[in-house]
């Protein structure tokens, strides 16, 4: 593993990534913590503006114009938008629902980002020898 090729990145995929990592890290803290308290809605709100920001910078990331990832990250900022006007009107498991949904997008995303070619496979993979190889 080696940061080298993020810290060589445009600013917009750093800062990306930043958001997107941290968005990971409080969706994963909400699933094992309790509900309903205000551990949860803290670091709930904190999650939410950290996936919106993540979603909102990938428009700054492309290469030949928009994408399908682009209209993953409208589909994210729906969901987001659909948990907190369900949480807003007493619907937990329909916020649930579009949270739980929303943070799943983003681990996919995140597993895509490890594809060959991608700038995240550079950074999680590099020295790694390929699983054919043969000294």
């Amino acid at each position: 593993m080696t940061l080298a090729p993020l810290l060589t990145a445009p600013f917009a995929i750093k800062i990306h990534v930043a958001f997107s990592v941290a968005a990971l890290l409080a969706g994963a803290a909400i699933a094992v913590m309790r509900k309903g308290t205000a551990r949860h809605r803290g670091v709930g709100r904190f999650g939410v503006l950290m996936l919106a920001l993540a979603a909102l910078t990938s428009f700054a990331i492309y290469r030949n114009g928009f994408s399908l990832i682009h209209g993953l990250s409208i589909l994210s900022l729906a969901s987001l938008a659909m948990g907190i006007v369900r949480t807003r009107n007493g619907d937990r498991r329909g916020h649930r629902g579009y949270m739980t949904g929303a943070w799943l997008g983003l681990v996919a995303a995140a597993i895509g980002t490890l594809a060959p070619g991608r700038i995240m496979h550079a950074v999680v993979f590099a020295g790694l020898a390929p699983l054919n190889h043969v000294p």
